[in-house]
This record gives C-alpha cells, structure tokens and sequence, in this order.
C-alpha cells in the first residue's frame, strides 16, 4: 500500500515538474519569438546599430530567455512586459529611429496594448498588420513621415478621442482632404499654418479640445482663406484668440460658422457681409467690443444668429434686424432695448426687454399678418373657454351648497 502511495506521488510530482516546464518553455519561446521579431525589424533601421537603443539591446535572441535580468527581453530599453512576461509596451518614442515598419511582425505580439514610435523619421505605409492586435489600446505615432501614404485621403474623422498634443503641421500635406474632424479630443498648441494648403476642405470640426483642460489656442489664419470650396466651420470651445481675419469674408460658400466660447475680440470684419450663403452664425461668449457691421443684414438666407457676446457694448447705438426669421429673447443691450418696432418685424417671434415687443403686440408685415391675427384669434378663444369652463363650475358648485342648505 504504501508502495502504492509512493509511486503516485512520485507520478503526480513527475507531472507538475512537465507542467512547469512545459509552461516555462512556452513563455520562454514566446518570449524568444518577440526578441526575434524586435531584432529582425532593427536589422532593417538604418544606422540602428550606432544607437543608444542598439546597445542597450541584446542581438542574441537566446538572452531573452536567460534568467539573469541584465539580458532579460523585459529589461531591454522601452519594453515592458506583463505578469506572463509577455510584451505589454513598446515605447521607442524619440529614439532616432529611421526606416519602415514593413519588417515588424505585429502578430508576434498579441499582448502589447501600447506603442509609442513617436518622434522618429519611420516613414512608408503602415502594416495592415497591426490590425491583429486585440488588445492595443494607444497607438502613438505622431512627428513621423508615416503621412505620405495618406496623400490620397478625402476625409479623416477621428472626433471623440483622448487625441492629445499639437496638431502636427504634415496634415497640411493631405491636400485632396475635404473633411477634417478633430472636435472632442484634448488637443492643444495652434493651428498650424500649413492646414491653408488644404485646398479642398468643405467641412473643418476642431471644437471642443477641452476634456482635460487642453485647448487650441492661437488665432484663425488667414491661409484658411485657401478653402474656397468650405462650407462648415466650427472651432467653438477652445482658447482662440485675436481677430476674426477679414480674409474669412472671401470664404463665400460657408453655410455654418461657430466660433462661440473662446477669446475673440475686437470686431467682427465687415466683410462678413459677402457671406449670403450664411445660415448658421455663433459668435457668443466671446470678448468683442465694437460694434455689429451694418451689412451683416445682407445675410438673407441667415437662420440662427447668436451674438451673445456683443451685449455689454456700450457703442452700439441703433439695431434693424427686420424681416429675417428670427425668434426669442434679444439682447439685454440698450440699443436692442431702444429700438422701434419697425427694427423687429417681420420675424417669427422676437420677445425680451423692450417695450415694443410686450407678449400681445408680434412684429406684423404683409407676410406676417395672417399668421398674427391667427395667433391673436387663438389667444382669445383660449380665454373665453376658459371663461366658460370656469362660469359653468361655479354655478355646479352654487347648486350644490343651495341644495345642501335645503
């Protein structure tokens, strides 16, 4: 019996011993396949082996699998590994490296959930192979040569993101883009210049880069003037300062302009008159202290008007802003508050502190008055049923107290 016990303690120790072997064999030739594909890519940089990141890494891949730390894959400059000693992070950020990533074998990593080559001269196309990765969560590839591939792109959407730093100034080199949206990330830094060499922009989102207290900041540049053909326009939510350059006034096809909430100032240019496409205008919250230009009412085909942001403007004395389509409250400006009531009508429904503009006297014209007395007509049938409503209660209830006294 006890000969018995032995032996099958001997057997189950013989297992657990192939188990632990078996498994430290796996992780060592997993590790020695990600130490050869790392080594096989670096063989392929140029100038790689006069690199601070070449001495510091081993050009045998069999030291990946060595116990001593000193030449353990997970302790070679910008690998880190998980518990299983796989590789978790490969952050080669700032490391000189020139050359492409054809020759990296993005599948011999199934584990890393970080890259960083920032800041490198890689360049070429990149391989569909990092497509695999399951489990990458960053990618960071920024200040490379990695673009030129993308020459031929038309749009790039990559709104409501944790994007952060500057905008790189190489987008400028996708000149046939017509959509660039940026908005909902945390970028800061200016806009850089080189976005005037898209041409064919139609529809330009940066707004709200605020998530972690990053804005743009700078100005608007004049170079967007080159975006003839751009009809959307939104960089709301930012830290844009300076002007509004005139040159923006040429953009004749935009349609929507928001600039709301950011550090604006001066005046908005009169060359804003030209834009009679406009429907879309948000210019509130910002710091502008002169005054509205008058030709801002050539906008005939304007349907939101938002110039919160011009209310505590003590130069502005006179306001028309008749016959457009405008509702609600105006602004709580001394002008607005002392215009007549031809400066209203011929709108939807304006209301606010003015005298002309109490809840029963609407802004009436010829196109404007049938719906007026329909309005009026409804406001007086609403109160004479109510009347009626309120006469027939009363007299159940004098029936029922008289009938109770009985």
């Amino acid at each position: 019996m006890a000969r018995f016990i032995l032996e099958n303690l001997a057997l189950h120790i013989s297992l657990v011993v192939f188990i632990l072997l078996h498994s430290s064999l796996s992780v060592a030739s997993d590790s020695t396949q990600e130490a050869n594909a790392l080594l096989k890519w670096a063989a392929t940089l140029h100038n790689f082996k006069d690199s601070n990141i070449s001495l510091k890494w081993h050009h045998h891949p069999k030291n990946a699998t060595n116990s001593d730390p000193r030449t353990n894959l997970c302790n070679w400059l910008g690998i880190s590994c998980n518990a299983e000693g796989r590789v978790e992070t490969l952050n080669l950020t700032n490391a000189s490296l020139n050359g492409t990533l054809h020759e990296l074998s993005f599948s011999s990593f199934p584990d890393v959930a970080n890259i960083n080559l920032s800041v490198n001269l890689l360049y070429g196309t990149i391989p569909l192979g990092i497509t695999q990765l399951s489990k990458l969560v960053y990618l960071h590839l920024a200040y490379n040569l990695l673009n030129r591939q993308l020459s031929s792109l038309v749009e790039l959407a990559l709104y409501t993101n944790n994007l952060d730093g500057h905008i790189p100034a190489s987008v400028g080199n996708l000149t046939k883009m017509d959509r660039l949206l940026l908005y909902n990330n945390q970028l800061s830094g200016s806009i850089p210049p080189e976005l005037g060499n898209l041409n064919n922009l139609v529809e330009l989102y940066m707004n709200t880069n605020s998530l972690s207290g990053n804005k743009i900041t700078g100005t608007i540049l004049p170079e967007i003037v080159n975006a003839a053909r751009l009809r959307g326009l939104n960089l709301s939510s930012n830290k844009i300062a300076g002007s509004i350059p005139k040159e923006l006034g040429k953009l004749t096809s935009l349609v929507k302009v928001i600039l709301n909430d950011n550090q604006l100032s001066d005046r908005l240019p009169s060359e804003f008159g030209s834009l009679t496409d406009l429907e879309y205008l948000d210019l509130s919250a910002n710091r502008f202290n002169q005054s509205i230009p008058e030709n801002i009412g050539n906008l005939a085909k304007l349907i939101y008007l938002n110039l919160n942001s011009f209310k505590d403007m003590q130069g502005l004395l006179s306001i028309d802003i008749s016959y457009n389509e405008l509702e609600g409250p105006i602004l709580s400006n001394k002008a607005f508050q002392n215009a007549s009531v031809e400066a209203f009508q011929g709108n939807k429904g304006l209301c606010g502190d003015a005298p002309v503009l109490s809840p029963f006297n609407f802004p009436i014209n010829k196109y404007t008055s049938q719906r007026g007395h329909k309005m009026l007509f409804l406001i007086v049938s609403c109160f004479f049923a109510e009347l009626f409503h309120f006469s027939f209660f009363w007299e159940l209830f004098s029936v029922y107290k008289n009938e109770n006294k009985i």
